[in-house]
C-alpha cells in the first residue's frame, strides 16, 4: 500500500504523463497510476471486507478422496454457485489459468468456498481426478444457477485440462452478476435533483452514476460494487499475483514468508467470491428479479501464420516472475499432462540477459517505485483485470496494424505453447542457437525455445515442439539436455556446436 508521500507522488505522475507516452501505451500507464491511487484511497476512506461465514477447500493432488466426495454430494444439492477464475500473467503472450474458484450457496447464507488449483492437479488416470471431473459435471448442468462477475467466456481456457468441456460450458445457466448489477444500481439510485421546493433533497447525496461519476456505459468492478453498496474496501492489490504456483500449504513446505504470501493469495481468490455473495444477498432483499440466461458457445478460431523451421531469435519473450520457488534439478515438465508444475514468471520491470539477449521494459520503470516496501513480493505492477476503461485514443492505420499483428502473434504462441518441453538450471553458456541446433540434431522439431532468468539466479529453458503426438518420445530423449554436465560432455566429444552458427 502507498505511503502518503507515495501517493502524492503517483498523482504528479498521473498529471504530468510524458509526452512519448501515446495512444495505448499512454493509456496503461496512466490506468496503472489510477489504480495504485484508488488503493490508497479506497483503503483510507472504506473498512475492510467482512465475507460471511464460509469454509474453504483446496482441490488439487493431494484432497482427500472423502473430501472430494462430500464436495460432489454438496454441488449435487446445492442449485445456487459463484464462480471465478484467476490466471498466472505471461509477458507478451496470454495469460495462463491457474485458479476456478466456485462457491456453493448454502442456507443461512452459509457457503463452502473450493479453489481448484488447475497446475497441482492429479493424473488424470488417477480417482482424485475423476472425482474433480465428477465435482464439475454436478456444477455445470441447466438446473444450477451460476452467477459470475462477467460471462463464461472466462472458463473457456481451461477446458485443456480436460476436467469438463465446451459443450458443459454451454449448458451452464449463467447470470452476469456484473451486468445484473448495474441494472440495479441504476433501479435503486435514480438521479435525485435538489431544489429548494424539497428541502430534505437538500441533505441527501445523489448515488446515481452520472453523480459518483461512472458513465452509462461503463461496467461496475467488483471492488467499486462492494464499496458503494457497503462501504468496505476489497483489495486489489493482488491482481497479478502468483496464482499457479500452489497456494495449498500442504503441496510443500514453505519459510514464513512464502506461506503469508500464499495466505494472502488465498484470501484474494476467495474474497473475489465471498463479495458476490454480499451482493446476491443484498439484491435479492430488495426483490430484485436476476436475468438467466444460457450463453451460446462459438468456437474459438485463430490465425496462425506461417512458421520456418528454425525460427529467429528475435521471437524469444519473457515470462514475468514473482514466484518464491526454488528448482535444483534439470526436470522436464509436459503441458499436456494435467500435474503441470508452476511456470515461473519475470516481473515486467526487470532486465533479463541470455548470451547478450537484453530487453528491458521501458514503460514499467516510468511508474513510481512505490508501495514495495511492506510485502514479500514485488507489487509495482497492479492492473485490474475487470473492466476499467478508459475512453480509446483514435488510432492511426499503422498503430491499428501493429495492434493486429501483436494480436496474431499472441493467437500463434498460444498454439505453440500447448504442447512444451520444460528444462530446468540451464547451464548459461548454451546459446540460443545451439540449443535449437542441439534439438533439431536429435530430430525434436520446434516451434520458438524461450529462456527465462530465474529469480534464483538460474535459467529455465520452454520449448515450444511440434508433432505434439510424439511428445513422450521428446521428452525421454531430452531428459539431461542443456545442464552444466551435457556441456561438458558435448565440449569434450567434440559435439557442441560453434556458438555463432
Amino acid at each position: 500500500m502507498l505511503s502518503e508521500d507515495e501517493y502524492y507522488t503517483a498523482l504528479h505522475h498521473l498529471h504530468n504523463v510524458p509526452s512519448k507516452y501515446q495512444g495505448t501505451q499512454r493509456q496503461n500507464y496512466r490506468r496503472r497510476l489510477k489504480k495504485q491511487i484508488k488503493e490508497y484511497e479506497y483503503n483510507i476512506k472504506y473498512t475492510q471486507f467482512t465475507p460471511l461465514p464460509y469454509i474453504p477447500y483446496h482441490v488439487n493432488r493431494n484432497t482427500p478422496i472423502p473430501i472430494l466426495q462430500q464436495l460432489i454430494q454438496a454441488a449435487t444439492s446445492s442449485t445456487e454457485f459463484t464462480l471465478d477464475t484467476e490466471s498466472m500473467k505471461v509477458y507478451k503472450a496470454p495469460n495462463r489459468p491457474a485458479l476456478i474458484q466456485v462457491q456453493i450457496l448454502l442456507p443461512y447464507n452459509l457457503s463452502l468456498v473450493v479453489i481448484c488449483e488447475m497446475m497441482h492437479l492429479p493424473p488424470r488416470q488417477s480417482e482424485r481426478f475423476t472425482l474433480i471431473a465428477e465435482f464439475f459435471k454436478a456444477i455445470f448442468t441447466h438446473d444450477k444457477s451460476m452467477y459470475i462477475w462477467g460471462t463464461n467466456e472466462e472458463l473457456l481456457p481451461f477446458t485443456q485440462f480436460q476436467l469438463f468441456t465446451h459443450d458443459q460450458i454451454d449448458t451452464i445457466k449463467t447470470i452476469n452478476l456484473q451486468k445484473e448489477f448495474k441494472s440495479f444500481w441504476q433501479e435503486q439510485h435514480p438521479h435525485r435533483r435538489s431544489t429548494i421546493e424539497n428541502p430534505d433533497s437538500l441533505n441527501q447525496e445523489c448515488h446515481c452514476e452520472t453523480c459518483i461519476g461512472k458513465n452509462t456505459s461503463e461496467l461496475w468492478s467488483l471492488q467499486d460494487a462492494i464499496a458503494y453498496s457497503f462501504n468496505e474496501y476489497l483489495p486489489k492489490l493482488l491482481t497479478e499475483g502468483d496464482f499457479h504456483i500452489g497456494l495449498d500449504e500442504k503441496l510443500a513446505d514453505h519459510d514464513q514468508t512464502q506461506q503469508e504470501y500464499r495466505r494472502a493469495l488465498t484470501t484474494y481468490a476467495l474474497n473475489d467470491c465471498l463479495s458476490m455473495q454480499r451482493i446476491i444477498i443484498s439484491m435479492k432483499e430488495k426483490n430484485f428479479q436476476f436475468e438467466r440466461t444460457i450463453n451460446e458457445f462459438i468456437e474459438p478460431t485463430f490465425l496462425f501464420s506461417p512458421t520456418n523451421d528454425i525460427d529467429d531469435d528475435d521471437d524469444i519473450f519473457e515470462r514475468q516472475r514473482n514466484s518464491p520457488e526454488i528448482e535444483s534439478s534439470n526436470q522436464i515438465s509436459r503441458t499436456n499432462q494435467q500435474a503441470a508444475p508452476p511456470i515461473a514468471i519475470l516481473e515486467q520491470n526487470q532486465t533479463s540477459t541470455i548470451e547478450d539477449q537484453e530487453i528491458t521494459h521501458q514503460l514499467e520503470q516510468e511508474i513510481p517505485d512505490i508501495g514495495s516496501s511492506g510485502y514479500p513480493m514485488n507489487w509495482e505492477s497492479l492492473t485490474t483485470n475487470e473492466n476499467q476503461h478508459e475512453s480509446p485514443e483514435e488510432l492511426t492505420e499503422r498503430e491499428r496494424r501493429i495492434k493486429e499483428n501483436r494480436r496474431c502473434t499472441i493467437r500463434q504462441r498460444r498454439r505453440y505453447y500447448r504442447n512444451e518441453l520444460v528444462f530446468e538450471n540451464i547451464d548459461r553458456r548454451f546459446t540460443v542457437n545451439q540449443i535449437k541446433s542441439i534439438l533439431k540434431r536429435n530430430d525434436i522439431p520446434i516451434y520458438v525455445v524461450n529462456p527465462v532468468k530465474q529469480r534464483t539466479k538460474t535459467i529455465k529453458l520452454f520449448v515450444a515442439v511440434r508433432e505434439p503426438e510424439n511428445l513422450s518420445q521428446y521428452e525421454e530423449r531430452s531428459r539431461n539436455f542443456f545442464t552444466s554436465q551435457h556441456y561438458q560432455q558435448l565440449k569434450k566429444s567434440g559435439d557442441l556446436p560453434r556458438r555463432n552458427r
